[in-house]
C-alpha cells in the first residue's frame, strides 16, 4: 500500500530501519523519479537541531562529490510535523550485508581505501561522520561506497551526535574531534582485512560446494534407481 508523504512523495515498501528512523521506497509525484524517503521516528520531531543538521549535511555532500554521503535532495517535514529526508535510490547494500558473504582480498581494499577517502575527505572540510559503522556503510554494486546516517555528521568541535537507544535519543558526551572517526576507521579495515580471503580460496569454497552438491544430486538419483 501506498501512503502519501507532504503531499508529494508516495511512499511504498520498507527498505530498513535504524535507531533513527525507517528508509521507503518511494516515487516523487511531481518528477515520476524513484527514490529512498527516509521517515524520521516522531520523537526526532521535537529535535530543533535535526532539521538544520540535515541541510549542512546536504550542501556538505554536494560540495564533496562523489563517494562520501549519499546526496540528499529534499529535507522537510510532513504534514504531522514528522521530519523526512529524499535520497537516491541506490543499487548496492550495507556493507554489514556485504560480510555476510566471503569478501574478495582485492574487493576489501577497495572498500577500505574508499572508505578513507570519505574520512579525509570529511576531516578536511572540518566534519566528522560520527557514527562510522557496517550499517552506515553503502557498497555500490557499481563499486565504491557511500556513507549513510547524514544526521550523525557535525562540525569539528561541536558536540558528539546523539544516539538512540529503545528510541530515546542519548547526548555522547565531549565535543567532536578530527580524530573521532580515525578509531572507527581502524576497527572497519581490521574487520575488512580479517574477513577478506585470496581469490583463489574463495573459488575453491565455491568448488568443493558445488562438488558436494553434485555428489548429493548422484547419491539421490542411485537411491531413486534402485
Amino acid at each position: 500500500m501506498w501512503f502519501t508523504v507532504a503531499g508529494r512523495y508516495q511512499r511504498g515498501e520498507k527498505l530498513a530501519e535504524g535507531g533513527s528512523g525507517t528508509l521507503y521506497r518511494a516515487i516523487d509525484s511531481e518528477t515520476q523519479r524513484e527514490l529512498a524517503l527516509k521517515c524520521f521516528h516522531m520523537h526526532r520531531a521535537f529535535d530543533e537541531a535535526l532539521l538544520p543538521s540535515l541541510r549542512e549535511a546536504q550542501t556538505l555532500a554536494h560540495a564533496l562529490g562523489q563517494g562520501v554521503l549519499v546526496p540528499l535532495l529534499d529535507i522537510g517535514t510532513d504534514e504531522d510535523g514528522t521530519p523526512y529526508a529524499t535520497m537516491p535510490l541506490l543499487k548496492g547494500e550495507t556493507l554489514a550485508a556485504r560480510l555476510t558473504r566471503p569478501l574478495h582480498e582485492r574487493e576489501s581494499q577497495a572498500i577500505a581505501s574508499g572508505l578513507a577517502h570519505a574520512v579525509v575527505a570529511l576531516r578536511g572540510a572540518g566534519f566528522t561522520h560520527g557514527d562510522l559503522s557496517e550499517e552506515n556503510v553503502f557498497v555500490l554494486h557499481e563499486g565504491g561506497i557511500v556513507l549513510l546516517d547524514h544526521e550523525s555528521v557535525g562540525r569539528v568541535g561541536t558536540p558528539r551526535p546523539l544516539r538512540h537507544t529503545d528510541g530515546m535519543p542519548d547526548l555522547a558526551p565531549g565535543m567532536r574531534e578530527e580524530s573521532d572517526d580515525a578509531q572507527a576507521l581502524l576497527s572497519l579495515k581490521d574487520t575488512l582485512t580479517r574477513r577478506a580471503s585470496p581469490e583463489h580460496v574463495i573459488t575453491y569454497r565455491y568448488m568443493i560446494g558445488i562438488s558436494l552438491v553434485f555428489a548429493l544430486a548422484a547419491l539421490l538419483l542411485v537411491l531413486v534407481l534402485r
